[in-house]
């Protein structure tokens, strides 16, 4: 017999709910200022800087492959362009 949730169950309408309204005063619209995004900004490319340094020296001491570095720096190129566009939409004049 399988013990699978249909999805009208209320366990699960229940545990939805209450991560909503756990998770609210983050969906909220928080305004960014230019300032605070510039600083952001830089921040994240010095952590993209400090990933792409680490992985350089991962594959250059055989600890990754070369297919492996281009996945993960895929990876982190598509995280920061969301970052970005989160906060292109958050910023306020």
């Amino acid at each position: 017999m399988a013990h699978g949730f249909k999805a009208g169950h209320p366990a699960i309408t229940k545990c939805l709910l209450h991560f909503s309204a756990y998770f609210q005063p983050y969906f909220q619209e928080q305004v960014m200022t230019p300032s605070q995004r510039l600083k952001y900004s830089i921040l994240i490319s010095l952590v993209v800087l400090g990933i792409m340094f680490g992985l350089s020296y991962m594959q250059n001491h055989g600890m990754i492959s070369e297919k492996m570095f281009q996945y993960i720096a895929i990876g982190v190129a598509v995280v920061v362009v969301v970052i970005n566009g989160v906060m292109r939409r958050k910023t306020k004049i």
